[in-house]
């Protein structure tokens, strides 16, 4: 624990976060239509969340005054937005914004477990780019671009722990974190939360081949402790309002029982493959991801384990059946999958560092030239 409080990490730390600032705020400037450049973001959605976040701070309450089906959460972050800037979409981008950031500095730590410092810092910049210039974006302020970090968060220390490092076991921050992130998850769209179906699996079965049994109650009661502390708002906001009825009825039933499209059995795996299908063909940046997972699986065998290896292919598959089996999926739907992208550039950064001969750059000109 004495290293994360080091001046020379603390200073070096503070310096990334900036520089994942800096690209946040120039790529979302210009794609997101939340953007202070643009009049209006005139996606219905948005405008719909953002009716609903205005309605919170002025007294009216969530799916019992304005219904929606979406997340608490999703609500509570257009609440903040309203309070920020209650007749413009700049409250919005304020927050898309340091998202985007949080997404871009755990996308730095990871390439940082597979390539040199100054390869991740060129990375950063090509990760932006190509993430936020899906069409799986659309307009921005989706509920997945909210989704997308907190992905990202979990991804980065399951990846760590497959590739040898298992410290952060020990330190409960990061095991509060993680049930933080997945209870947001679920408080933002719960299909999303299917990821953490196969980081468990992949987590747990690690743990017990290593027969590191004795991290599993700490771990367990801390993920735990996490998962509450995301609790903690949506059982103070509704317990004051007396409206649980109303978010089990709009947040559970309707999007269980009434919003798929299909209820056979057959038909929701054919639905979940044509949902593969037309995400291939259409997005650049999601055939982009899938060819990053499978890379990813089948090279670097000596450099990773079997099960790191497999880890990406196994919270893939969970968190794609729950974003497309019974539904036809709109595009937007396809953004939280672009948390694997990071495997591609894993490759890519290896490549360009001896291809660029990035290593002999002092970090101001990597900074620099990757900007």
């Amino acid at each position: 624990m004495a290293h994360i409080f080091n001046r020379t990490v603390l200073k070096k730390s503070n310096w990334i976060v900036l520089y994942c600032l800096v690209i946040a705020f120039i790529v979302l400037l210009y794609r997101s239509t939340s953007s202070p450049i643009y009049p209006m973001n005139l996606w219905v959605d948005s405008n719909a969340a953002l009716t609903i976040g205005r309605g919170m701070i002025n007294g009216t309450v969530v799916y019992r005054d304005l219904f929606d089906q979406r997340g608490p959460y999703f609500y509570f972050i257009h609440a903040i937005s309203a309070l920020i800037s209650d007749h413009s979409f700049t409250g919005v981008f304020i927050l898309e914004v340091i998202f985007s950031t949080i997404f871009l500095y755990y996308s730095y730590k990871t390439l940082l477990i597979y390539t040199t410092d100054k390869a991740a810092i060129f990375g950063l910049p090509l990760v932006s780019l190509l993430i936020y210039h899906s069409k799986a974006f659309a307009v921005g302020d989706s509920p997945e671009e909210f989704i997308l970090p907190l992905i990202t968060i979990s991804f980065y220390y399951l990846l760590l722990l497959m590739h040898g490092n298992g410290t952060w076991l020990g330190n409960k921050f990061n095991l509060v974190l993680n049930g933080f992130a997945f209870g947001a998850v679920f408080w933002i769209k719960f299909n999303a939360a299917g990821f953490w179906i196969g980081w468990f699996l992949i987590f747990f079965f690690f743990l017990i081949s290593k027969r590191k049994y004795r991290e599993i109650l700490p771990f367990a009661l801390n993920f735990f402790a996490g998962f509450i502390l995301s609790c903690l708002p949506v059982i103070m906001y509704f317990s004051l309002n007396c409206a649980w009825s109303f978010l089990i009825e709009s947040y559970f039933i309707v999007n269980i029982f009434y919003y798929p499209s299909s209820v056979s059995f057959s038909s929701p795996i054919k639905i979940y493959a044509e949902n593969i299908y037309q995400s291939l063909i259409q997005d650049f940046s999601f055939a982009f991801t899938m060819a990053g997972i499978i890379l990813f699986g089948v090279t670097g065998k000596n450099e990773r384990r079997r099960l790191e290896r497999l880890t990406p292919l196994v919270c893939f598959i969970f968190l794609s059946l729950g974003v497309y089996v019974g539904r036809m999926a709109p595009v937007y739907y396809r953004f939280v999958f672009l948390a694997f992208t990071i495997l591609a550039f894993v490759m890519i950064c290896q490549a360009l560092a001896k291809k660029l001969l990035l290593d002999e750059l002092s970090m101001r000109y990597a900074i620099i030239f990757s900007l």
